[in-house]
């Protein structure tokens, strides 16, 4: 185990979100280890924090680190990434690099390309108006252009327009990002 290493001091284990909300208002912390079932979980808690960056960096720990295991932890909002199989001394000084700023999950070779930002799931969307919150909804739906314009009344060119200032204010480079923040923004009511 990490936490019987010399050089670890383990804080203490949380088990709900609440908890781990607590955690990440402190000021006393390095690093957070999460498995990486958890990762909606801290997609959601970056969401409600609206911190661009929190103290203690994220670790994800899993017991391989597959290039989607990657994307995904990156995509949540993690800083870095710790496999459970292997040495206990390499996972320590994997967590050290991480909190130091020595290794990041953007800095990864298979990531580069990818379009992928740290939180790019764990974040609002900047919405100017009603206009573009129904271009968001849409585009989250799966329409094209040409359906967005038809439902819209408005010309291509408009709707192509709209759709590229959504991507410039929200530091996006392709639509689909725009699709998959908007649809994991959304909530189905509870009607119960």
């Amino acid at each position: 185990d990490v936490d019987s290493h010399d050089s670890v001091t383990l804080a203490g284990a949380s088990s709900t979100a609440a908890q781990t909300a607590e955690v990440l208002k402190s000021d006393s912390v390095d690093a957070i280890i999460f498995p990486f079932e958890w990762a909606d979980v801290l997609r959601t808690l970056e969401i409600s924090r609206g911190a661009p960056k929190p103290n203690p960096a994220l670790i994800v720990v899993a017991e391989s680190l597959s290039t989607p295991i990657l994307a995904r932890s990156l995509a949540c909002g993690f800083d870095g990434a710790v496999e459970t199989q292997g040495k206990i001394d390499h996972a320590v000084r994997r967590i050290h690099d991480v909190v130091s700023g020595d290794w990041t999950l953007e800095s990864q070779p298979s990531l580069h390309g990818l379009g992928l930002t740290r939180g790019l799931l764990a974040r609002e969307l900047v919405i100017e108006d009603t206009d573009d919150r129904h271009i968001a909804d849409l585009v989250g739906t799966g329409l094209t252009d040409d359906d967005i314009a038809l439902v819209m009344g408005w010309t291509i060119q408009k709707v192509r327009n709209r759709i590229e200032n959504l991507l410039a204010s929200n530091d996006l480079a392709y639509r689909t990002q725009l699709a998959v923040i908007r649809a994991s923004l959304l909530k189905v009511p509870d009607f119960s």
